[in-house]
């Protein structure tokens, strides 16, 4: 119903930032492959689509095939397919922190990611952040579920499984690597490295990359190089690196004096005839300019948790995180604070370590909020933790009624 409801509710101007890379390439792309020309981006003949993998394109071509084939518009068809998708994610974070935490807090994670403003804005279109979360939760449940069995065939079939859902997401968006080391680390050393723990995270990564293998290598036979997972890396880093620079945007963010000089040469030395490489472009930045390096690194850090590619409305982002983190952190604290290998504890070190790796990449990249929200709706496993305690917590008292007066001292 939210999804229904809230391109309705949404003003038109803020609707229309909602369709990002859908109108400029997921869209485009599809329209390509419904036409029977491939994986071509812009006319028939203009080479293979790299920018980005093919999980968005393929879902979009799909979901407007089978829309077309029944008699419904574009429109309707792909909200349908975004309705079910957001359902089936809520339903797994949900489940997630039910497995974990029991009925109340999983609750509570239902709730806030129904509520969740990222969620609604990513859900006003068939935008890659909606199946991406579908498949990075569902690998997270089995993460889960396999690490609390010790033996037996069902964890090497959920290792399996969750290596090949994650590796399903890698196709969607390339920023679901941040969940590699985590699961492995789940996975591989549960409670001790052994030939059985080795066993099942060989089973995950070789699942992962039955997946992705074969689109990497026909993706790096088209001409362009080694290309790991899309060729988006290398200008999202340069978007990243001058973000603040004057013609770009708006150009409403502050940036301070040093900072913007290091912008500047970034940008002048990945115009140039020959460009560096991406490691050589930015160790010549930070040698050249190290006090404007590191507040540049400051800064996308920073921005990696409110930042919009417009810049616009940002202080409005960060006003709006600040209470969906606030419950994620407590919730986490209370989790770590509990005994050594709980499931409490290993979800809180599992999701955290997921929420790291993500922002140390977003950070690498263009920081915005939208690459970190999915992560952020998946810790929402944890952030029913601290409510639904104190709601226990007042309910036991309640039914114990209050203390009984002292009796009066005698005389």
């Amino acid at each position: 119903m939210a999804v229904i409801v809230t391109p309705i509710l949404v003003p038109a101007s803020v609707a229309s930032r909602s369709q990002g890379d859908y109108v400029s390439y997921y869209r485009p792309v599809a329209d390509r492959l419904l036409a029977g020309h491939g994986l071509a981006h812009g006319a028939p003949d203009g080479g293979p689509a790299l920018r980005y993998p093919p999980g968005e394109p393929l879902l979009v071509a799909a979901t407007l095939r089978v829309s077309r084939a029944i008699g419904l518009s574009d429109g309707v068809g792909q909200r349908l397919v975004t309705m079910l998708l957001m359902g089936a994610a809520c339903v797994l974070v949900w489940a997630i922190a039910r497995r974990t935490f029991g009925d109340a807090p999983a609750l509570v994670t239902a709730a806030l990611f129904i509520v969740y403003p990222a969620n609604r804005f990513v859900a006003m279109r068939l935008n890659s952040e909606v199946p991406f979360m579908v498949l990075v939760f569902g690998s997270t449940l089995l993460v889960v579920s396999a690490a609390e069995r010790s033996a037996g065939r069902s964890i090497a079939w959920r290792s399996a499984a969750a290596g090949a859902l994650l590796g399903v997401a890698l196709l969607v968006r390339p920023i679901g690597v941040a969940f590699v080391v985590p699961m492995l680390l789940v996975i591989g050393v549960p409670r001790r490295v052994d030939r059985a723990s080795v066993a099942r995270a060989a089973l995950f990564l070789g699942a992962l990359l039955v997946v992705v293998g074969p689109w990497i290598l026909w993706a790096s036979g088209q001409g362009q190089g080694f290309v790991p997972l899309s060729t988006g890396g290398r200008p999202s880093v340069i978007d990243g690196l001058s973000y603040g620079l004057p013609g770009r945007e708006p150009g409403r963010s502050w940036v301070p004096g040093p900072a913007r000089s290091a912008m500047s040469d970034a940008a002048a030395r990945a115009a140039a005839p020959r460009p560096p490489s991406v490691p050589s472009l930015v160790g010549s930045v930070a040698r050249h300019h190290p006090l404007g390096f590191a507040e540049l690194v400051g800064l996308k850090a920073a921005r990696a948790w409110y930042g919009t590619e417009s810049e616009r409305s940002e202080w409005l982002v960060a006003l709006v995180q600040a209470p969906f983190l606030g419950l994620t952190a407590w919730g986490a604290l209370l989790a770590l604070g509990e005994g050594a290998r709980t499931r409490g504890r290993g979800l809180a070190m599992l999701l955290l370590g997921i929420l790291l790796a993500t922002w140390i990449l977003t950070v690498c990249v263009l920081s915005i909020a939208a690459y970190l929200a999915p992560v952020i709706a998946l810790g929402f496993a944890l952030a029913g933790v601290g409510p639904a305690r104190c709601w226990a917590a007042r309910a036991g008292r309640s039914r114990r009624g209050p203390a009984p007066a002292a009796a009066p001292a005698p005389r």
